[in-house]
């Protein structure tokens, strides 16, 4: 259920992403705020792991924001997202980038190089592989 409710902030947040390169702090706040609610409400014994893997991806992309490789909304994103996919989020994010890799390689056969790839529509792609090869292969990743 709570998979359902990141999975709609994601898609609104990664159509943002893609058209404007940010991701409204407004969205941010709401969807916090819901996830965290849903977790506590009907996954309760959970909200410790899923604390910890939030803060977790949250320090892991607090280094690439310094980097200059990540806005704030991304960082700001990985609050929600981490804590409502849980263990999950680690296959996600690994599909995300083997999304972003091929997008990349693509625009490198023919010759548009952006200066900038927003991260939530690749999040996004990666979320609905794991869905599709968790029903249909039974396994998390690609």
């Amino acid at each position: 259920m709570i998979q359902w409710l990141v999975l709609v902030f994601l898609a609104v947040a990664a159509w943002f992403d893609a058209r404007t390169m940010r991701i409204p702090n407004r969205l941010q706040v709401i969807a916090t705020f819901s996830v965290w609610l849903g977790i506590l409400l009907i996954e309760p014994l959970t909200w410790k792991e899923r604390l910890i893997i939030s803060c977790l991806l949250s320090l892991f992309f607090l280094v690439f924001f310094f980097l200059g490789q990540s806005g704030a909304g991304d960082l700001k994103m990985m609050v929600w997202f981490g804590a409502g996919l849980g263990e999950k989020v680690w296959c996600i994010l690994f599909n995300a980038f083997v999304s972003m890799v091929i997008c990349y390689l693509i625009l490198k056969i023919i010759k548009r190089s952006p200066n900038y790839v927003p991260l939530a529509p690749f999040l996004f792609i990666g979320a609905m592989l794991w869905i599709f090869t968790e029903n249909s292969a039974g396994s998390p990743c690609l």
